[in-house]
């Protein structure tokens, strides 16, 4: 899933994530083609990345507040890059996508639901299962750009 050259950084706030992510890695390459680097710290840190550092095609963030995560990721995410954000609730993406539109740099922003349920499948019927103990989550993707634009307003008609 990464292209030719490509490389990917994850960045852990706890060792103990950071040594699991590497077994992941690992897992998943184990001829250990994709070129993997870990940086333990904090992605709300505004001083985790130096301007200049190298620009990234894509950014992943699974926090809780991935929001206070964006001066960052204006740091490192190349123009036309994509951010994607995964959050458990409807507050959380709410949060997210107004800071997304006050920054005026992040566009094409669209959010999905993801529900898991089970099915039930018996000899003359197939249904979904009458209860529903599952968990839904958020994940939102946008584009980023240097140049400041004002996003569209919600509230505009199309």
């Amino acid at each position: 899933m990464v292209r030719p050259g490509g490389s990917v950084v994850s960045v852990e706030r706890r060792e103990e994530h950071a040594v699991e992510a590497v077994r992941n890695v690992g897992i998943l390459d184990p001829g250990g083609v994709m070129d993997h680097s870990l940086r333990i710290g904090d992605m709300y840190d505004p001083d985790l990345f130096a301007e200049g550092e190298p620009l990234c095609d894509r950014v992943i963030l699974d926090l809780p507040e991935p929001w206070k995560a964006i001066g960052n990721v204006q740091k490192i995410l190349r123009p036309g890059g994509i951010l994607l954000t995964y959050v458990p609730t409807p507050l959380q993406v709410h949060t997210l996508s107004l800071a997304l539109q006050e920054t005026g740099h992040f566009h094409l922003v669209r959010t999905v639901e993801s529900i898991v349920r089970d099915w039930e499948f018996g000899p003359q019927s197939v249904r979904p299962a009458h209860r529903i103990i599952g968990h839904t989550g958020f994940i939102t993707t946008c584009r980023f750009s240097s140049d400041l634009r004002p996003s569209i307003p919600w509230e505009a008609p199309f």
